[in-house]
């Protein structure tokens, strides 16, 4: 055999024989872990989409019932809003039938003195013609007053009705806010997301805390007593004084002619919490001054049946009564725009028009009550509620927790794929899976989309949180450490 010719190296024939099933063997391994893998694969995805299941069950929840409650809150601001927006009719019927008064007085009292003037040579005629007008004018005013005083009789007191309809609706709202008919939206809310969860039981002594704390210590509820002064009261009172329109705050006014001229001021202040009272007076001079002194006086009042006729001025309130003190402006306005007290009194003994026989209790409209009870956001020390949009004192927060019992799931072991060795159980703590998620109630008015307006006026500042305002809003927030320990201890201690 040549040398360059290789040799070929059989194996033996027995050992052929010996080698045959080896890769069989190690396919069996495979498929085993294969199978495995493929029941771990099965159950990690089946836990993973219960618990995104029970996680959207626990946001939607805790979403709905914060969404409940801050349309509670809306809707005590809309009626709060309501109110001021009736007391404020309630000043303008007041501030209108004051002024009338005044207007017809000042009438009856320049054609009074203007017939002095039709003595005078060649002005006479025209002195006389101002007479008839004026006469004529007196006659239209009183017949104006008349009408206006049928009207605003009947009209105040429902105002007044629709106040306490809108007081109690908002307290009803309020107190119930959290009652049975939370715990039914939270119930069909997870049981729509989620058929078989339910709400953990230390979830729902977490809540009922939650709901404490927003109606008692977030919110506050301020008894309003006439003669009885509070810082709720004054609160009240000022939020309507400043939501006055322009002609019952300041009815000033003065006209220069070549013979004569005048001066009117008036103004319409809330007094004591449950009677509006409304001034207007004015001072003149004619003929060169000849004549000068007071032209007419008017008033006008809005009290509860029973009262008895007086006529006070702010009495009851900041430095001694001297007029009323506005928060936003941080000073004192005097009372009644600044009439005085010497002329004051002497328009207060003549409100309605004694000239025209008016009687001094025509100038009183009975069947009002004045400001009653209501929720506003509480002011407590330490704390700044409602202030800022942001922290956790910008508004209550709302936890859901949702479990699920372990024989609930769809695992490999409850359908009954994998056996012996080959069978895996889901092993959690308490045989239960749980999700908690958290809602948070908070105030935003962005001022660069609704710039604040006080009396005609935009500012730049931000506004605080109140049920005076309806922009209350939901968003969901990291569960507070607070919630999460009382969840965790009364996880463990829970049958």
């Amino acid at each position: 055999m040549p040398m360059d010719t290789p040799s070929i190296l059989r194996a033996p024939r027995g050992a052929r024989r010996y080698g045959r099933g080896q890769a069989l063997i190690l396919g069996l391994v495979f498929l085993m872990v294969l199978c495995v893998g493929a029941i771990l694969l099965f159950n990690t995805g089946q836990t993973v989409t219960k618990k995104i299941q029970l996680t959207n069950s626990a946001d939607a929840a805790a979403y709905s019932v914060a969404v409940q409650q801050a349309r509670t809150w809306n809707f005590a601001a809309y009626m709060n809003r309501g109110r001021v927006a009736n007391e404020v009719a309630i000043a303008q019927m007041v501030s209108m039938y004051s002024w009338l008064n005044q207007t017809n007085d000042s009438t009856i009292t320049l054609w009074k003195v203007l017939r002095w003037g039709q003595a005078i040579p060649y002005v006479g005629a025209a002195f006389k013609a101002a007479v008839q007008i004026f006469k004529a004018i007196d006659q239209g005013m009183r017949v104006a007053r008349r009408a206006f005083h049928v009207a605003a009789s009947a009209g105040i007191p429902i105002l007044d009705g629709f106040n306490q309809v809108f007081a109690d609706a908002s307290r009803l709202m309020i107190e119930a806010a959290g009652g049975a008919e939370a715990g039914m939206v939270i119930q069909d809310v997870v049981e729509a997301n989620s058929p078989k969860a339910r709400v953990s039981p230390a979830s729902w002594v977490l809540l009922s805390s939650q709901y404490v704390f927003a109606k008692d210590k977030f919110l506050q509820a301020h008894n309003v007593r006439a003669g009885k002064r509070s810082r709720g009261g004054d609160r009240y009172r000022n939020v309507v004084m400043e939501s006055r329109d322009e002609f019952s705050r300041d009815r000033s006014d003065e006209l220069n002619l070549f013979l004569f001229g005048w001066e009117a001021k008036g103004g319409t202040d809330m007094v004591d919490y449950n009677r509006w009272a409304a001034l207007d007076v004015m001072d003149g001079e004619v003929f060169f001054g000849v004549f000068k002194g007071a032209f007419g006086n008017g008033g006008a009042q809005a009290l509860p049946s029973g009262t008895k006729n007086f006529y006070p001025g702010i009495r009851s309130g900041r430095n001694n009564g001297s007029g009323w003190y506005s928060d936003y402006d941080r000073r004192t306005y005097a009372a009644y725009n600044g009439i005085g007290q010497r002329r004051g009194r002497k328009a207060q003994r003549d409100p309605n028009v004694r000239a025209a026989n008016g009687q001094r209790r025509g100038a009183y409209f009975r069947g009002y009550h004045g400001l009653s009870d209501y929720h506003d956001v509480a002011d407590r020390s330490g704390h700044r509620y409602g202030r800022e949009p942001e922290g956790e004192d910008a508004g209550p927060t709302f936890t859901v927790e949702v479990e699920l019992d372990n024989a609930d799931l769809r695992t490999a072991h409850r359908v009954g794929l994998g056996a012996g060795r080959m069978e895996l159980k889901e092993q959690t703590q308490k045989n239960r899976m749980a999700a908690m998620s958290s809602a948070q109630i908070y105030f935003n008015r962005p001022n660069s989309l609704f710039p604040r307006v006080i009396r005609g006026k935009t500012d730049r500042h931000r506004e605080s949180g109140s049920l005076f305002s309806p922009y209350w809003q939901v968003r969901l927030v990291e569960t507070p450490l607070a919630a999460r320990t009382a969840l965790g201890i009364g996880g463990v201690v829970a049958p």
